[in-house]
């Protein structure tokens, strides 16, 4: 084998290895974010996260700030489609590009090398307050046959347990697999606590993320 060739070889392999060059925090790039990728996902959040506009009404990246944990998956609502289905900050290609990656079957997930927070099994905590709210319900309805005030002292005893068993995760959130137009310069970003949800639409411009408009929101 010639030494000219295995020259060419090597050529050829570093500028295979540049081209597939990974993301990092440090070095992010908007426009080579592979939208179908975790790592680029959760690499992006904090992106996104470090890069809001000075001055906005409410700083996303303050607000993640004060929770303790987060969920552990990236989950994608398919119910955002209906918020946007009409929508004219959103094109027919950005909708159907949205739509493709809502219908992706992947599950992506918080890796917890990004995060300060403690990352805590989504499924499971959904399971455990399954548990809980079915239990009440069903010892509040044997006690309310029998005395109105035993049902009202279970009710109150049992959340102040509950919240004792949710003092070393709580205040806790969860964060939505972010939804990108096309072209990449707008998302879908959405979170959910234990008493709100918020999903609205962001734009990129001066290499800052301003919110543009709230898609839906809700207090309980």
């Amino acid at each position: 084998m010639s030494m000219k060739y295995l020259i060419f070889v090597l050529f050829i392999l570093i500028s295979c290895n540049k081209n597939v060059e990974k993301q990092t925090v440090e070095n992010f790039d908007l426009e080579k974010l592979d939208v179908f990728n975790n790592e680029d996902i959760n690499i992006f959040i904090q992106s996104f996260l470090s890069n809001q506009e000075v001055g906005q009404e409410e700083n996303i990246s303050k607000l993640l700030f004060r929770y303790k944990s987060i969920g552990n998956k990236l989950r994608k609502d398919s119910l955002i489609l209906n918020n946007i289905q009409s929508d004219s900050l959103i094109s027919k290609e950005d909708f159907n590009f949205i739509t493709k990656q809502i219908n992706d079957k992947k599950e992506y997930y918080v890796n917890e090398k990004y995060f300060k927070q403690k990352i805590f099994n989504s499924d499971s905590f959904k399971n455990e307050n399954l548990k809980f709210y079915e239990k009440k319900s069903k010892v509040i309805d044997s006690l309310l046959k029998i005395n109105t005030d035993l049902a009202r002292q279970y009710d109150a005893k049992s959340n102040l347990e509950r919240s004792k068993q949710l003092g070393m995760m709580s205040p806790y959130i969860y964060i939505e697999k972010p939804l990108f137009t096309k072209d990449k310069k707008r998302v879908i970003f959405s979170y959910t606590n234990r008493c709100c949800n918020e999903t609205s639409l962001y734009e990129y411009k001066d290499k800052k993320w301003r919110r543009i408009k709230i898609l839906s929101s809700y207090i309980t």
